[in-house]
């Protein structure tokens, strides 16, 4: 070996190793852990908006909330919304309430820790066991409005449910996974919480995370942080890394939708990666005659069940109303829901 190749070599081995010693945000391990909540139901609604008043920056209709069916009392199911990152407890409206209207559900719309706040600096400190925790809390919230949880998420909100889920199978009887999260549809986004990912970050991105000034003054900002500390995609980034994993995929084995925004290949959701959906589907142990893989080529965008965002929630409450009734078992209740257009569905 000549002398010019060895140098060349020892300069690659120095690069890697410099890479690989450098600098790294470290973060807890979440926790799949679900305390249960000893409230009498009557009270959940005053605990609620104690633990709200804590935050005196939420913005207008952003905060979690009890929508009951009629009564305060439990319902045989509840619904349990889990919203997804720099998104809130109206991503997925109507669709939510009109599925848990038509099937007579309690519904919780949890806000995950640091979201639905005003203020660029809403989500400094967020880590993936804040977002697990509050999650974890929504679930044993659900617990007590229902005799059986199903959970409803969007996107990052999904994350959070298969995680849960595949460790308290014994809490969560069904999963409504909308656009799930298991992989960013980006590859670089895996470097973002490996050594000087923090500093890439920065480099590419800047401190903050500048969101789509189209939607300024439209209510996509108000239920949307469009602007946030690039920090909080490293954090993500970990809770993707923590959780979405074989070993967890393999322990579903619940009920479960999927439902995703699909065409072709150019026409479809590139916020997450549709690969990584069909890749958890074929690891869990969820029987074929109880779970529903639904691809939408018509909704247009990554948020679904939004009627601010999706051009197809007809198509989305169809499906997943055929969902419930013929895997879950649960009939319609007589109901009258409209969504914002005033278009009853």
């Amino acid at each position: 070996m000549n002398k010019s190749i060895k140098i060349f070599i020892a300069l690659v081995l120095l690069v890697f190793l410099a890479y690989w010693q450098g600098p790294q945000t470290v973060f807890e391990p979440v926790s799949s852990e679900i305390v249960p909540l000893d409230v009498p139901i009557t009270k959940l609604d005053s605990m609620l908006t104690a633990f709200e008043s804590q935050f005196p920056h939420i913005k207008p209709e952003n905060e979690s909330r009890i929508i009951w069916a009629d009564t305060v009392r439990q319902t045989p199911y509840a619904m349990v919304y889990l919203h997804g990152f720099s998104a809130g407890v109206m991503e997925s409206d109507p669709v939510h309430r009109i599925l848990a209207k038509k099937y007579g559900c309690n519904l919780y719309l949890a806000r995950l820790s640091h979201h639905g706040l005003s203020g660029q600096d809403a989500f400094e400190g967020l880590t993936p066991a804040a977002l697990m925790h509050s999650a974890a809390e929504a679930v044993a919230v659900g617990r007590v409005i229902g005799k059986k949880v199903i959970l409803i998420s969007c996107s990052t909100g999904g994350t959070l449910s298969i995680y849960l889920t595949a460790h308290n199978p014994d809490l969560i009887d069904a999963q409504i996974l909308y656009s799930p999260n298991t992989a960013i549809d980006d590859p670089t986004a895996a470097l973002l919480n490996k050594p000087w990912g923090k500093h890439l970050t920065q480099l590419v991105i800047g401190d903050y995370k500048i969101g789509d000034s189209t939607h300024i003054d439209t209510p996509i900002a108000r239920y949307w942080t469009l602007t946030y500390r690039s920090d909080a995609l490293i954090a993500l980034q970990e809770l993707l890394d923590q959780t979405m994993k074989d070993e967890v995929f393999e322990q579903i084995s619940s009920p479960y939708f999927i439902g995703y925004y699909y065409k072709n290949e150019e026409e479809s959701d590139h916020v997450i990666s549709v690969p990584g959906i069909i890749d958890f589907d074929s690891k869990t142990k969820t029987p074929a005659n109880q779970k529903r893989v639904v691809p939408f080529p018509n909704v247009g965008h990554h948020v679904m069940a939004s009627d601010l965002q999706s051009k197809d929630i007809e198509s989305v409450i169809k499906e997943t109303s055929l969902f419930i009734e013929q895997v879950l078992g649960l009939s319609p209740t007589s109901y009258d829901s409209l969504n914002r257009n005033g278009i009853k569905l």
